[in-house]
């Protein structure tokens, strides 16, 4: 099972893009343009899903970096308000 990072059909890249296997980690593609530039990676994720749900991990925390915070004390008592844990 592989996964793209870029949402496309996968006709999509085999009619714009070229895929390079990375010479020195097997189960990682690069997909290049015309220039050979990087524009996606396919990563196996038999081999590798624990390192993309660490990657993915830290993306999702980084995106939220700058959300408001919330205290654990003010999480219980307002969930003790809704019911949702006992005191």
């Amino acid at each position: 099972m592989t996964i793209a990072l870029r949402k496309k059909s996968r006709n999509y890249y085999n009619d714009h893009f070229k895929a390079k296997e990375a010479a020195d980690m097997k189960g990682i593609q690069y997909m290049t343009d015309d220039n050979g530039n990087k524009t996606a990676v396919v990563i196996d994720l038999r081999k590798y899903g624990s390192v993309w749900e660490d990657f993915y991990d830290n993306l999702k925390a980084s995106e939220r970096k700058d959300e408001p915070r919330e205290s654990i004390e003010m999480l219980r008592k307002r969930l003790i308000q809704k019911g949702k844990l006992l005191d």
